[in-house]
């Protein structure tokens, strides 16, 4: 059985007695630009995540502190807290309000074991620390959280649920939370959802995850599928279609539409150090490269992937296993698996380079990406680092939102936004935005906006968003309420410009115009019946809230 990440982690930290000496980087810069263990407790934990203020913010593993971080390496401890939370390995993320969220295995050790949510509110000089909602039992081993479209958080944790087998679960903002999920393990569905990584949404709404053991006799894992109220689809079983097991790094989906994912190692077990995969929504998996510690200076990877703005993955491999670790360090696949390792890292006991890095790199909107190393520095403690490419990758924005309607607020990352004089949401204009500080603004999605890229114009500067921002279809009225078929009908609402399919009751309209993003007609097809109106655009589909009587 596969150690548990605490277990890991006490024998990374405490009884590594190798000695190796330190790799040069690869044509690539890699940089410490901070020691911990002066003003915190040191030992980082999970990723760095960008603030609104264009900072790095972070926490530390054992007896926990949360600091902020310049790009140029300048801590401000932001929370300290020495007994009050510790064993939050899993980072936070950037909610949509401004504050940021994570998990942590214990709370204020004298009186709560328990562990579970908190919320974190940063401020100029000190931020505030919030529990949202406490674990009902110790010991879930909770992974990352995430922020869906309907607002709430997300996660899933390693142990306890109704069979000790793992649960999911949705949290409000306001700290209300709900088990959607309880694990049965087994070969019917996974059991114990992987603690290193997070659930994502998916483009098509589901939220998809990794089980590092179950689904199989041999236990090597899985990727599935799961709705936002709890159902659970095996998308693929690893020990079955490919070479891969135990997956901790989770999936994310690549800009391709697929999902793309990380293991701890082979299959079976033993046959190599980790490999690095994709695998359809159908199932059909690739592998994309497999590790060999030896020559990639590196393996074992743990942390979850990144897509950068050049199109290709990055993250880190912690080179930890079965009680030893070998190297660590900072690597690129491409989406065709051409591998590239970036920095080596020795083991421990490591150098003032930094080892045993604690989770995926994180790309500022600078372009660079930077990350952190749980132990080695000046104090032993870990470094945060950052690490470039060659060539240099441009800076851009990044969007909170992936998608909504005419009229909605998103919220925009990035830098010089003081001189910003335009957004536009696939080339077309936002008529309102709101420069709320250099490094955050936010627009209003306007009439007309269509599925794509959101740019800042900043003089003779533009800055592209990473991501695709996908403009939603929106029913609002049709006129007549009823005909025969071969009536035309009139169709109002937002949204319609990229309207590519008109239904009714799920017979497709032969013939459609789009008027305007407002207005589209349609003549009602032979062999229609009463039902709802439906649209299809790129971002999804837009239903009638009533039904078109054919007469």
């Amino acid at each position: 059985m596969l150690q548990t990440r605490k277990t890991l982690l006490m024998t990374a930290l405490m009884a590594l007695t190798l000695t190796f000496a330190p790799r040069a980087a690869q044509a690539q810069t890699y940089t410490v630009l901070n020691n911990f263990g002066i003003i915190d407790q040191g030992f980082p934990g999970g990723q760095v995540t960008q603030g609104r203020d264009g900072n790095l913010y972070g926490i530390t593993t054992n007896d926990g502190a949360i600091y902020r971080i310049t790009p140029a390496g300048v801590e401000t401890l932001q929370v300290g807290s020495i007994g009050h939370f510790s064993n939050c390995y899993s980072g936070m993320i950037l909610g949509t309000d401004g504050n940021f969220y994570g998990t942590c295995e214990v709370f204020d050790v004298n009186t709560n074991n328990n562990g579970g949510v908190f919320k974190f509110t940063p401020g100029t000089s000190s931020g505030t620390f919030t529990i949202l909602a406490n674990f009902s039992s110790p010991g879930q081993l909770p992974g990352p959280l995430m922020q869906a479209a309907d607002g709430n958080l997300y996660g899933a944790t390693q142990l306890a649920g109704t069979f000790n087998a793992g649960t999911a679960y949705k949290i409000t903002t306001a700290g209300v939370m709900t088990t959607i999920h309880n694990f049965v393990g087994g070969p019917t569905e996974p059991a114990q959802p992987t603690p290193t990584a997070p659930l994502i949404q998916a483009k098509d709404g589901n939220l998809y995850g990794t089980a590092t053991n179950g689904c199989h006799a041999n236990n090597s894992g899985c990727v599935f599928k799961m709705s936002t109220a709890g159902v659970v689809t095996i998308i693929a079983d690893l020990n079955q279609t490919g070479n891969s097991s135990y997956p901790y790094a989770g999936v994310i989906q690549g800009s391709d539409g697929l999902f793309y994912g990380a293991t701890q190692l082979g299959n079976p077990v033993g046959a190599n150090d980790g490999t690095v995969y994709k695998v359809t929504a159908a199932g059909t998996y690739t592998l994309l490269h497999t590790f060999n510690e030896t020559t990639d200076n590196g393996g074992f990877p743990t942390s979850a992937l990144i897509q950068a703005t050049d199109g290709n993955f990055y993250s880190t491999a912690n080179g930890c296993y079965a009680g030893g670790c070998q190297s660590g360090n900072v690597f690129k696949v491409t989406p065709r698996g051409v591998y590239t390792t970036l920095t080596a890292l020795s083991p421990s006991p490591c150098t003032n380079n930094g080892c045993l890095p604690s989770g995926p790199v994180t790309q500022h909107t600078n372009g660079t990406f930077y990350g952190t190393t749980q132990q080695g520095g000046t104090f032993g403690h870990g470094v945060f680092f950052s690490q470039t490419v060659s060539p240099a990758l441009a800076a851009f924005v990044s969007i909170q939102q992936k998608n909504g309607n005419v009229g909605a607020t998103v919220n925009v990352l990035g830098q010089g936004f003081n001189g910003a004089t335009a957004v536009k949401f696939g080339g077309v204009a936002a008529t309102s935005f709101t420069k709320v500080s250099d490094t955050f603004l936010t627009a209003i999605v306007p009439t007309g906006a269509i599925t794509g890229k959101i740019t800042v114009t900043e003089g003779a500067t533009t800055l592209t968003s990473a991501q695709t921002y996908s403009v939603k279809a929106k029913l609002t009225s049709f006129t007549p309420s009823s005909g025969p078929v071969g009536t035309l009908v009139t169709i109002n609402g937002t949204g319609l410009k990229q309207v590519s399919k008109v239904t009714f009751n799920n017979v497709t309209a032969t013939s459609f115009t789009v008027v305007s993003d407002s207005k589209v007609t349609a003549t009602v097809p032979t062999g229609a019946t009463t039902g709802k109106i439906v649209v299809t655009n790129p971002a999804g589909t837009a239903t009638s809230a009533t039904s078109f009587t054919v007469n």
